[in-house]
Order: structure tokens, then C-alpha cells, then sequence
């Protein structure tokens, strides 16, 4: 990890208070569908949070939702956000990810800071390479808050993470 860690710290370090999206774009309903459910297979969903159903017409807790995200690709609830908690990818736990999924996209955002350090950083990237494992032809890109530009650098890095493992 030395090496994706010195080519990515100023992504994470900073102690400013920002929230950088990480974007997986050019997903089908199904890829969006497999790559929830594999990230919740290894996570719990932070608190209460809900979800607004078209049907029913009011927000419904997201835990009372059999497959929330094939709700959204199908057009039954809007598109939903809700922080991850105990979330280990290669040993290590990440902290503070929110996911935010919509029937063709699925974005992270984490708040910049202390908790980020090379294990962090390298347990990030493996997550990022498990998506691409499930959705080989999706895009991966960064931008911070209230940008709507590629953070230069990024995207270059994961692809060198995920080929070289």
C-alpha cells in the first residue's frame, strides 16, 4: 500500500471538514442491485434512516425494505442514502462511508481527516476493486464538495490498485 498511499493523502488527510463523493457511474439496475447487497453483506446500515415509497406515498424505514436497491432501479422508492457501519474489508474496519444509491449509480462519501491513514486508504481501494470486480465496465471517480470535476490523480490511482491485485 506505501506506494497508492503518498499518491492519494491529500484526498483523505486534510482535517477541514469536507465530504469527497467517490462516483461508480455506467451501472446496470442489476450491477447496482449485486453491489449493495455485497457491500451490505459485510456492513450494517447507521441508525433509522428512510426512504421515500412512490406507492405509499410517505418514507418508510430503509431496514423495511426486503431489497432496497432493487426498489430504486424498479422505480418504487427514490434513490436513498444512509451512512455504513462495521464495515471490514481486508481486516481492516472503514469509518464514516455513506452510500447513496440511484438505478444507475452508486456514490461514497467520507468526511476528510485523522481516521483516513494507509491501512484506511488501502482497505478503501480494495472495496473500490470489488466493485470493478462486479461491474468491470463502471467508472470510478472523486470529486470534492461542490465540485463537479474528476480530482485529478484518482481515478489513474484505483485502476493501478486493481490491476496490480
Amino acid at each position: 500500500m506505501n506506494k497508492y498511499w503518498p499518491k492519494l493523502i491529500e484526498l483523505f488527510d486534510s482535517e477541514d471538514g469536507s465530504l469527497p463523493d467517490v462516483f461508480i457511474d455506467e451501472l446496470s439496475g442489476d450491477q447496482v442491485c449485486s453491489i449493495y447487497s455485497w457491500i451490505m453483506s459485510q456492513a450494517t446500515i447507521y441508525d433509522e434512516p428512510t426512504l421515500w415509497h412512490n406507492a405509499e406515498g410517505k418514507s418508510l424505514p430503509i431496514k423495511s425494505i426486503e431489497q432496497p436497491a432493487r426498489a430504486v432501479v424498479s422505480g418504487d422508492v427514490v434513490q436513498f442514502r444512509h451512512g455504513l457501519t462495521n464495515l471490514q474489508i481486508a481486516g481492516v474496519e472503514l469509518l464514516g462511508l455513506t452510500i447513496c444509491i440511484s438505478s444507475d449509480q452508486i456514490s461514497f462519501d467520507y468526511q476528510t481527516g485523522d481516521d483516513w491513514d494507509a491501512p484506511q486508504v488501502a482497505a478503501f481501494l480494495e472495496l473500490l476493486a470489488g466493485v470493478i470486480r462486479l461491474a468491470p465496465e463502471a467508472t470510478i471517480t472523486h470529486q470534492f464538495e461542490g465540485s463537479n470535476k474528476n480530482t485529478p490523480g484518482f481515478t489513474e490511482t484505483v485502476h493501478e490498485y486493481i490491476h496490480s491485485n
